[in-house]
């Protein structure tokens, strides 16, 4: 992560993004300034929360391939709850809920996540334990013969 002398504050605010995406590493400045120059440009047909995308992309990217820590996994929850933009908001629930690998431990905290339950995440999530830990739909259920 780069550190300049510059304050990042404005650099948040102008994207609308909790101090806590940098205070706990998963963007750095150089992220925060190039989305603002983006954003500035203006480029046509993006919203505001197009710019702040950038974040939640650079959490997966850091940990693509792995188990993502439980501790950062609730941390992610934390940031997508002030997610001031709901359809920002359920794309940021949906890439966590369908991501590989999700340990068994995770997949079952994110279903009684109050963000998840009840919604169509919750059925994404089902779908995403059945792919990942071999759980068959319908097991358990015998046919007759």
């Amino acid at each position: 992560m780069t550190r300049s002398n510059v304050s990042p504050a404005p650099l948040l605010a102008s994207l609308a993004l909790d101090p806590r995406w940098l205070e706990w590493g998963y963007v750095d400045e150089a992220l925060l300034a190039a989305q603002c120059e983006a954003k500035r440009q203006g480029a046509a047909g993006h919203s505001p929360e197009h710019y702040r995308l950038a974040a939640y992309a650079a959490f997966h990217e850091r940990f693509a391939g792995v188990t993502i820590p439980q501790a950062d996994v609730e941390r992610y929850m934390e940031l997508v709850a002030v997610e001031p933009d709901l359809a920002a908001r359920a794309w940021a629930i949906s890439f966590l809920v369908e991501r590989e690998p999700l340990a068994t431990a995770q997949i079952d905290w994110l279903a009684v996540h109050p963000l998840v339950v009840a919604t169509k995440h919750a059925a994404f999530l089902e779908r995403n334990r059945r792919r990942q830990h071999g759980v068959a739909a319908g097991a358990g259920t015998t046919r007759a013969s």
